[in-house]
């Protein structure tokens, strides 16, 4: 496939969910965890995609991939797959956005039959502990090594931070630092895991189960099937938009994630179609000390070794590109809610009510 090097107005944002999406920070994401959301605006609508960091959550999580579960599990153990509620003819946008999300929550109260039936469960826990806000990852069952991790957002940060960063201001403007958060869960679950695979899973059980997880409850309440078809309208709508325009980049997608693959290590640089050109940036490897009673607690298979290596990562960033988002009109939404309300809204419409009042108040003493 011929690459195209077309001028600024050509290159967009590639959008494939599960395959390739470019970031706000337009930097390109890949893997099957990718494209089903953000932080941005035209989530708002959408909250089930919406991302948030799991530092502003209180909640418990427990997961396993959706490929371990076979049909003969999910009936044994009553298992929960959030597209089942679905009307695949009414939203088939939203059922296939559920169908293709690779983590499951479960209940709470199933952890250990699941483990012992042979499946590798995650356990995600926010809470406050004193005055400190606590991140606790646990793996365990599937035949290998239980893993586990205890520590304060605080120490994350200052973790960090101790190692330095030779990239400098300058360059982090272009290229912000990965999330330790993060690092630390795709590291610990060999890519099963990321920050925003985590929230979101919680955001689909929510859905279907508001209050799951919050402060370690292990279910939440159910609701009726025409709630959860109400909340997944936008989403449904929003991803409509998503998938169609996904169809017209598969080639160029696959082209760009082959051209990706055989970049050397000395390729600073890579052309690829609808992008134009990917420059590399090297995340460093990142060294966490395990010293003493007030570090992170970290354990493998039982055994606490000296540190915790994070290898380093090689990152890929475009230039200028138009970061196409999917729209929403106010006939997409029910009748109680408007596009994009947020508190800056409230307050110039606020201020426009102010100054028309004024004006009439000024009219009348005028005359």
């Amino acid at each position: 496939m011929a690459v195209r090097r077309g001028s600024k107005r050509e290159r967009e944002r590639i959008w494939v969910p599960g395959e390739l999406f470019v970031s706000e920070d337009r930097e390109i994401t890949q893997g099957p965890l990718v494209g089903y959301g953000q932080a941005g605006p035209c989530f708002r609508e959408a909250p089930t995609a919406l991302f948030t960091k799991l530092e502003q959550l209180r909640h418990t999580v427990w997961m396993v991939e959706r490929h371990q579960l076979k049909a003969s599990i999910v009936d044994e153990q009553a298992l929960i797959l959030p597209e089942k509620l679905v009307d695949q003819e009414l939203q088939p946008h939203a059922f296939r956005w559920l169908s293709e999300q690779t983590l499951i929550c479960v209940s709470g109260a199933k952890h250990e039959r699941l483990v012992a039936r042979g499946l590798r469960v995650f356990r995600v826990s926010v809470e406050v502990v004193g005055r400190e806000r606590m991140l606790e990852l646990e793996a365990e069952g599937g035949g290998r090594a239980s893993t586990k991790l205890v520590a304060s957002f605080k120490q994350l940060e200052q973790a960090q931070r101790a190692q330095g960063d030779e990239a400098g201001p300058r360059v982090r403007m272009l290229h912000p630092p990965l999330s330790l958060v993060d690092r630390l869960l795709r590291h610990m679950s060999r890519g099963a895991l990321s920050e925003e695979a985590v929230v979101r899973a919680l955001r689909v059980r929510e859905l279907i189960e508001p209050g799951y997880g919050y402060a370690g409850s292990p279910d939440g309440v159910a609701v009726s099937v025409d709630k959860i078809r109400s909340e997944l309208h936008t989403l449904d709508l929003l991803f409509e938009q998503v998938f169609a325009r996904a169809e017209l980049q598969q080639l160029d997608t696959k082209e760009s994630l082959k051209l990706l693959a055989a970049a050397r290590n000395k390729d600073a640089t890579v052309v690829l179609p609808q992008l134009g050109e990917a420059r590399r940036f090297i995340e460093e490897e990142l060294t966490i000390e395990l010293d003493g009673e007030d570090s992170i607690h970290y354990s493998l298979g039982g055994k606490t070794p000296e540190a915790i290596v994070l290898p380093e990562q090689r990152r890929w960033f475009v230039g200028e590109i138009d970061l196409w988002n999917p729209q929403l009109k106010m006939t997409d939404l029910p009748a109680n809610r408007t596009v994009g309300l947020g508190k800056m809204s409230r307050w110039v419409l606020l201020i426009l009510l102010l100054v028309v009042a004024a004006l009439a108040l000024f009219m009348l003493r005028s005359s």
